[in-house]
């Protein structure tokens, strides 16, 4: 991968990690500071001893302030994911070899992982909405080299492709032993019932805890709160759902699941090694 195509997936990585940083350094040396920095008032008073008065603010100029504050909340974004990407995936290479596929990044720890093809069980094809629609997508495999149990820094899986075409993930899946699906392969959907549950159980819980804030608190909360939030959740998994199936031919199984994070698995039959069946509390009736 050169360094065209890393500057291009760290765009696409974005990231807002690095706030989740500074709120965990910001929290071990908060006693520093002679004021909470979590205090919206404080800041507001440190602002206004500074010679802004908050009310004689135009409204216009707080909307405009409010679209630089969010352009500047992107660009950080976007730099973080860079940053993340560069430290992670600079001078990748995959090689095939004879003891399998080899696979080299990192600028300050550079890891090197053989990937035997013979013990690859499984393939995933992972991309998004955007990403997808630029043609960009990554290629994991799923596989048995991490004996003992041990996770790598990918979660078990082990990247092949991280940012790849179709064309290039093709050659790879090819040498690979695993076939991708036809673009015509209808795939069937998986029962709603499944996504039904989380919303239930989700909504159930959502109704309980706002119950118990309006009748014991002054937090201002009322059933147009849970209401929102029930729809908007029903909203995005009945997106997930439309684009959750699968399918089978004579030798592989084909699973795709998200919308956001749009995920293939392609799995060679005689690989499988184990099936969980898994049952909700409401899929039982």
């Amino acid at each position: 991968m050169d360094r065209k195509r890393l500057l291009t997936f760290g765009f696409y990585s974005f990231s807002l990690v690095i706030f989740a940083v500074l709120g965990g350094l910001a929290q071990q040396f908060d006693f520093l500071l002679d004021f909470d920095i979590w205090d919206i008032g404080a800041w507001l008073g440190i602002i206004e001893h500074n010679g802004v008065s908050l009310n004689s603010i135009s409204v216009s100029a707080r909307i405009i302030a409010a679209i630089f504050a969010l352009l500047g909340l992107a660009a950080i974004g976007v730099l973080t994911g860079i940053f993340r990407t560069v430290f992670r995936e600079y001078g990748f290479r995959l090689d095939q070899t004879a003891k399998g596929f080899r696979r080299r990044r990192g600028l300050l720890t550079l890891t090197d992982v053989v990937m035997p093809a013979h013990r690859i069980q499984a393939a995933a094809i992972i991309t998004g909405p955007i990403r997808k629609r630029h043609g960009w997508h990554a290629l994991k495999f799923i596989s048995l080299a991490d004996d003992g149990g041990k996770k790598n820094e990918d979660g078990g899986d082990h990247v092949a492709a991280p940012f790849a075409t179709m064309t290039e993930i093709q050659t790879i899946a090819d040498e690979a032993g695993v076939r991708l699906p036809p673009q015509d392969m209808v795939f069937t959907k998986s029962k709603a019932v499944y996504w039904f549950d989380q919303w239930l159980i989700l909504t159930l819980l959502l109704g309980a805890v706002i119950t118990v804030l309006m009748l014991f608190t002054d937090s201002g909360l009322n059933a147009l709160w849970a209401a929102a939030i029930a729809v908007i959740y029903a909203a995005m998994l009945y997106v997930d759902w439309r684009n959750s199936g699968y399918a089978a031919d004579d030798s592989q199984l084909f699973v795709r699941a998200g919308w956001w994070q749009q995920k293939l698995t392609i799995a060679p039959q005689v690989k499988i090694q184990s099936v969980d069946i898994i049952q909700g509390p409401f899929t039982r009736f």
